[in-house]
């Protein structure tokens, strides 16, 4: 038992699971850490109401985050983190997505289909053309970033304001580097960088007990080549985590 609590220890979080929860109202970020709490002891217990769903594939399972939210989810072992929402949006996110191993994973929105990976603002936006349909990947491809149950924590909580950022280089895992001008990451954020921002390189240290930091270094990204004078940032994938 302990082994298999070891191994849940640790989740598959991909971009999608992100954005829904930053969608949430504040409050439910303790909550998702409360259920993923359990769920790592024991995914069957009563209180999570998990249930594997009648989806596309039968992949998909959810569990309760209260009455009125629920996870959708694949796998126990070193489960995928796939949406969070209240209960009639998760059950259509599962009746639309398509998730099993060595086969294709696809979001149908509104008679579209997109690579999952490819968050696009034209998938949340339907005045835009539909973009044209790029090959897709196998599970082990796709963008998930892993997460421990406490990292998640950190980001749901602590840095849910710069969870817009997070998004950001969730989306990028296929890049090695990202540069980012302040603007940039202002314009995701919906609101202005703190002044220090713009003033002290301290504020953008690798520092998790900075809750700017937390949102990229839980990722696994860090910050590099600072450039305050031109107000601009490079991340870089840090490959050793």
């Amino acid at each position: 038992m302990a082994n298999e609590s070891e191994r849940r220890r640790n989740f598959l979080v991909t971009p999608e699971f992100i954005l829904s929860a930053y969608e949430l109202p504040k409050e439910c970020g303790r909550k998702i850490f409360k259920a993923l709490s359990l769920f790592i002891i024991n995914p069957r217990h009563p209180s999570l109401n998990f249930e594997q769903l009648d989806s596309r594939t039968g992949m998909l399972a959810s569990i309760r985050i209260d009455e009125g939210y629920r996870i959708i989810l694949s796998g126990e072992s070193t489960a995928t983190l796939l949406y969070v929402g209240t209960h009639d949006k998760a059950y259509q996110f599962a009746k639309k997505t398509a998730f099993a191993p060595n086969q294709e994973w696809i979001l149908e929105y509104k008679g579209r289909r997109e690579p999952m990976y490819d968050l696009s603002s034209s998938m949340y936006d339907l005045s835009k053309p539909a973009p044209e349909i790029k090959p897709l990947v196998s599970p082990p491809d796709l963008p998930c970033a892993r997460l421990s149950v406490e990292k998640l924590d950190g980001l749901m909580v602590r840095s849910r304001k710069y969870l817009p950022l997070a998004l950001f280089l969730a989306n990028s895992i296929f890049s090695t580097s990202v540069e980012v001008s302040f603007g940039e990451i202002e314009a995701m954020l919906g609101s202005p960088l703190p002044k220090s921002a713009r003033t002290y390189n301290a504020w953008w240290a690798n520092d998790s007990s900075h809750v700017q930091a937390n949102s990229w270094l839980a990722l696994d990204w860090r910050t590099s080549n600072l450039e305050l004078s031109a107000e601009k940032v490079t991340f870089v994938r840090d490959f050793g985590k």
